[in-house]
């Protein structure tokens, strides 16, 4: 029967420890980890429509207007000789 009542507090001293670890914030009912967690999302959802926009404006078009090596080629003078 000792042993049950000091399993019983040794229960009861756990659970409270474990308890006080997560606070919730009275204010919202939410638990500060909810709060950062959300905040992370919102702003990888923004980096990911960054991402996505600056795609888009990253055409074909351009890749074959821009040629970075059109001054370290021979020229077609040079080449027909």
């Amino acid at each position: 029967m000792k042993s049950l009542a000091l399993a019983a507090v040794w229960l009861v001293v756990l659970a409270g420890s474990a308890s006080a670890q997560f606070k919730l914030d009275s204010s919202r009912n939410r638990f500060p980890s909810q709060d950062a967690e959300e905040e992370r999302r919102k702003e990888a959802a923004d980096i990911d429509k960054k991402y996505k926009a600056a795609v888009k404006n990253t055409g074909k078009e351009s890749a074959s207007k821009a040629d970075p090596w059109a001054g370290a080629r021979a020229s077609e003078q040079g080449a027909k000789r």
